[in-house]
């Protein structure tokens, strides 16, 4: 079996809070592939997390840029559908009450749980536009706890809770305690969203993955494995069995795995290896030779192996979504390939 992940002991966290803690990440930790839908957070999620930390409401949301100087709140998942609907409609008239950068977060607001007045400092008597956002959307004078839940560069999710009195360090700590929790988790959603998983199966999705990707056993017996991950096998079977098992375990930082729900069938993980892929750049070098692709053809090509889709390269690469589709067109014709996952396996077979 899996070794429990321990909930960090934070003060002041008593017993209950604990408890609560292992409920909410047990079940953070199991994803039905079946079940996902677009929403950025499971529909329990929001109400689970207004009760653990007793909020007037909480929101889950994926913040999208609509216009030049407007957004939209997105995808949401949320405990007060009139917060949302006045929230978003003050996003899309141009104001911009973030205090960073909403397509790729500065590094020190990652994962990070902040309240309203650790993030805006402002004049005695005066509004920071936060304030007046919150006053528009019918909660003026509330408090807020909030984290950007991110995957690397990526905002996965905004999660915020809302109260008239102050939050302390007790609801700071224990949204703190699940924040790698729900990275885990959103992560898991977002990439299997992105392959069509619920459409498609879970090893069809697993296999439109560039990056090494597995359905195992707890034992790190494989059921199923994508190109990527077939390769590694290839190389070095033993060694890959001790990868698989401390990512199971939580040993093997910059992996995923996540339990899923599969009734009949014995119990299984997804795993997928986040960290660069044994032989990635002696395999662009080969591309490099046969497929001749320019430069900026080639960092694509590096971060769809590495087992990202074309909106996060966008932002990695600081470019549009749309100039990235342009790219990936381009290495499918130079590489005589049909589609995405002919390209990746092809990659992966490169000699």
């Amino acid at each position: 079996m899996a070794t429990k992940r321990p909930i960090p002991a934070l003060q002041p966290l008593g017993r209950r809070d604990q408890r609560q803690l292992e409920q909410l990440e047990a079940r953070l930790t199991t994803v039905d592939a079946a079940a996902l839908t677009p929403e950025p957070a499971p529909a329990w999620l929001a109400p689970a997390l207004q009760q653990l930390l007793e909020c007037t409401h909480l929101t889950i949301c994926r913040p999208l840029r609509v216009g030049h100087d407007s957004w939209s709140v997105g995808e949401a998942s949320s405990t007060d559908a009139d917060f949302v609907r006045a929230y978003d409609a003050a996003l899309r008239q141009g104001h911009y009450p973030f205090h960073y950068n909403l397509l790729q977060p500065e590094p020190a607001q990652r994962n990070q749980v902040y309240r309203l007045a650790e993030l805006h400092s402002h004049a005695a008597g005066t509004r920071c536009s936060v304030e007046e956002t919150l006053a528009q959307c019918g909660v003026p004078d509330h408090d807020q706890l909030r984290v950007l839940i991110c995957d690397g560069p990526i905002l996965l999710a905004w999660v915020g809770g809302f109260r008239q009195t102050p939050f302390e360090e007790r609801e700071k700590a224990l949204l703190a305690a699940l924040v790698p929790a729900l990275q885990r988790r959103l992560s898991v959603q977002r990439m299997l969203l992105d392959t069509n998983a619920a459409r498609l199966g879970l090893p069809a999705a697993l296999d439109l993955l560039g990056a090494p990707a597995f359905v195992a056993r707890p034992t790190g017996r494989i059921a199923h494995a994508n190109v990527a991950g077939r390769t590694l096998f290839d190389q070095d079977p033993h060694g890959l069995t001790a990868r698989l098992l401390s990512a199971i375990d939580g040993t093997h930082g910059p992996s995923i795995s996540t339990p899923v729900a599969a009734p009949g069938l014995p119990e299984l993980f997804v795993i997928v290896l986040r960290d660069q892929a044994d032989g990635l750049e002696l395999r662009l070098q080969r591309a490099a030779a046969h497929w001749k692709p320019t430069r900026r053809e080639r960092d694509v090509l590096r971060h769809l192996a590495a087992g990202d889709a074309n909106k996060e390269i966008a932002v990695k690469l600081a470019c549009s979504e749309a100039n990235i589709e342009h790219h990936v067109t381009s290495l499918l014709r130079k590489a005589r390939c049909d589609g995405r996952c002919r390209l990746i396996a092809r990659f992966w077979a490169l000699d």
